[in-house]
């Protein structure tokens, strides 16, 4: 009569195998992660493609994202409003605008400023580049604050759920 194998190898010592086949480490190739680079590498290739790469070395950057007409476009359609608010957004010209709007944006491009003057709307920037003060005395530098710019970055999606447009903060009243 015959048996299956593991009933074969009752009763025996190591079953099968040699007594010192299955101690320590080096029979699974090492503790770890030791020999990724080496003989476990094809494992890794295959199962943890960016094990080897490292996180990147830029500079994040302070540019401001940049929002298109046609996008902009839709943000009023599906708010039905005739202002909006994306202080946190630069607004390029790819795109037409359908109606007349006021639009608040860090900054224009020209091309965005002429469509949306052509389509009758109004572009207002809280952005101003940085020029040569004139000369001035120092009580007059005094008074004048800073202007209340918002250079932080806003998430792209909270923008575009309709309803959801940041507010400029108010600077303090002196």
């Amino acid at each position: 009569m015959t048996y299956s194998k593991i009933r074969q190898h009752r009763g025996r010592k190591n079953c099968g195998g040699h007594k010192k086949k299955r101690r320590g480490a080096g029979n699974r190739g090492g503790r770890g992660n030791a020999g990724m680079s080496k003989h476990k590498f094809t494992w890794v290739t295959k199962n943890d493609p960016t094990y080897f790469s490292k996180p990147s070395m830029k500079p994040k950057s302070n540019k401001p994202i940049g929002l298109n007409l046609t996008q902009v476009n839709t943000l009023l359609e599906k708010q039905g409003k005739a202002e909006i608010d994306l202080s946190g957004y630069k607004i390029l010209g790819t795109g037409n605008l359908t109606k007349s709007a006021s639009i608040k944006a860090l900054s224009f491009s020209k091309k965005a400023l002429e469509k949306i003057e052509k389509a009758g709307g109004k572009a207002e920037a809280l952005y101003a580049p940085e020029t040569e003060p004139e000369q001035e005395s120092v009580e007059d530098n005094a008074q004048t604050s800073k202007s209340n710019v918002r250079t932080d970055k806003v998430d792209t999606e909270q923008v575009l759920k309709p309803g959801k447009s940041d507010k400029l903060q108010e600077a303090p009243a002196e």
